[in-house]
């Protein structure tokens, strides 16, 4: 029993918990393998109606709070996000990423310490389960959780990564032009 972690997550306990999710009524949520995050992404993309949107939440330098951009677009351009910006998302400790549906207001978000957290309608939390487990995520009555093991010795550590360059703080300027704007 064991997880993989993301390139910018370190953490006690990932030698102690394995891929799980538990659901409760409209909600899902759960603890993933590095490897397991960008399929899941794609897999709770198609669940989704042809228009949605595309999150990011970067922390604040002042380490209070973070600025939460959003961009409208179509399952196509979603895909393209992930393919191109997918491992610099997935690796990247701090921030938090991930997808919803108009009108339906479902959303995924991909989180620290590779959490998730799913809010959406009962018919698409049971595709939700289903789609988990069929990327190899285990259910149960309590997911596991790395802050489980985390203690005042060893909190874990969520570190920026960069990626061919680029960092999850240049997606809002990269992004400008497709629509990308700061949500408040």
């Amino acid at each position: 029993m064991s997880i993989n972690l993301c390139a910018g997550v370190s953490s006690p306990g990932a030698d102690k918990v394995e891929s799980s999710f538990c659901r409760n009524g409209r909600e899902v949520s759960g603890l993933l393998s590095a490897e397991q995050i960008l399929s899941c992404a794609r897999e709770y993309i198609g669940l989704l109606p042809k228009q949605l949107f595309f999150f990011i939440d970067l922390p604040r330098e002042d380490g209070e709070g973070y600025d939460s951009y959003i961009l409208d677009c179509t399952k196509k351009v979603a895909l393209a996000l992930l393919d191109c910006y997918g491992d610099l998302l997935m690796n990247d400790g701090p921030s938090r990423f991930g997808f919803g549906g108009y009108p339906c207001e479902d959303e995924m978000m991909f989180g620290e310490f590779q959490e998730f957290y799913a809010y959406c309608d009962s018919i698409r939390a049971e595709k939700i389960s289903e789609m988990l487990e069929k990327i190899g995520v285990k259910k149960k009555d309590k997911a596991d959780s790395l802050s489980d093991y985390m203690s005042d010795d060893d909190e874990g550590v969520l570190t920026p990564i960069e990626s061919d360059g680029i960092t999850v703080y240049d997606l809002p300027e990269l992004l400008h032009d497709a629509g990308m704007v700061l949500n408040s």
